[in-house]
């Protein structure tokens, strides 16, 4: 999964089965397996 923040000038991407990636009301959380 790839999350797209406007203020990065890339994208983050997830690697593994259980890493995620979140982005919501300008917080941005990530955790994995």
């Amino acid at each position: 999964m790839d999350v797209k923040i406007p203020e990065l000038p890339f994208p983050l991407r997830t690697y593994g089965p259980d890493g995620h990636w979140d982005h919501e009301n300008d917080v941005l959380s990530g955790w994995a397996g």
